[in-house]
């Protein structure tokens, strides 16, 4: 089975998938194993025939999507951890190590963001909640912004390799994409409420306008996952003001 993705759906005829760069057609009928229909840019698992031809296609789940990062993200870690702890002893603290792990660990596994209340609420890992899309109704889009938060938490790895003086600012990486996947989340959600009021107070005026307002910005609170990532964060670029020995 191999992963790849959607190009072309079948509402107008042959689907048209991609697998490893090569492009293949597929049909709704005999081949199509998920409840969900084909969309375009839709991650898919393919089985193909001993001739090489698709025989079934099955949608991938943004869950389990966000599931593969998270193991090919663990397993870059513990690799380029492991190098540095044999091969950059006396360079690169064992203090800087730990924070890196917790921080990693809380980005890729805690809660960072709790959407919705009671039985309906469920959580976003820092992942998710980095590709955070109040268009898709407070869930988790396909965006870049996760890959982008992910490689600036692993930058401070880069610093003895790059052994350079100005490679202790990659310190400063992980504090500011954090920061500012946190201001895309509080703006999204402020931007949703105010949206959500000015159609209220179309109904029943300015009060009514502030209770939906108020209703949507409560729907969502952070999570442990955000508060871990934002102390080792800060911690990590107080390291970008210390000289590297």
């Amino acid at each position: 089975m191999k992963r790849g993705r959607i190009l072309r759906d079948t509402n107008i005829g042959a689907g048209l998938l991609t697998v490893d760069g090569t492009q293949y057609t597929f049909s709704l009928e005999g081949m199509w194993k998920s409840d969900v229909p084909p969309r375009i840019g839709m991650p898919v698992d393919v089985n193909f025939d001993q001739a090489g031809v698709p025989e079934t296609v099955y949608a991938v789940s943004d869950a389990q999507v966000a599931r593969d990062h998270t193991e090919t993200a663990l397993a870059g870690a513990r690799s380029q951890t492991g190098a540095l702890m044999t091969g950059g002893k006396g360079r690169f603290p064992i203090s800087i190590l730990v924070v890196e792990g917790i921080m990693l660990l809380a980005f890729l596994v805690l809660p960072s963001l709790q959407v919705g209340a009671g039985f309906g609420s469920h959580a976003l890992n820092g992942w998710e909640a980095a590709n955070f899309d109040m268009a898709s109704m407070g869930g988790s889009s396909q965006s870049a912004m996760g890959l982008v938060v992910l490689l600036c938490l692993l930058a401070p790895f880069a610093i003895p390799i790059v052994k350079a003086g100005w490679a202790r600012w990659l310190y400063i990486l992980p504090f500011t994409a954090s920061v500012l996947a946190c201001v895309n989340v509080i703006l999204q959600i402020e931007n949703a409420g105010r949206a959500a009021g000015e159609m209220a107070g179309g109904f029943g005026g300015a009060q009514m306008a502030r209770q939906m307002g108020n209703a949507v910005g409560s729907m969502f609170s952070p999570g442990a996952g955000t508060a871990i990532v934002l102390l080792c964060a800060a911690f990590l670029l107080t390291r970008a003001f210390k000289k590297i020995h």
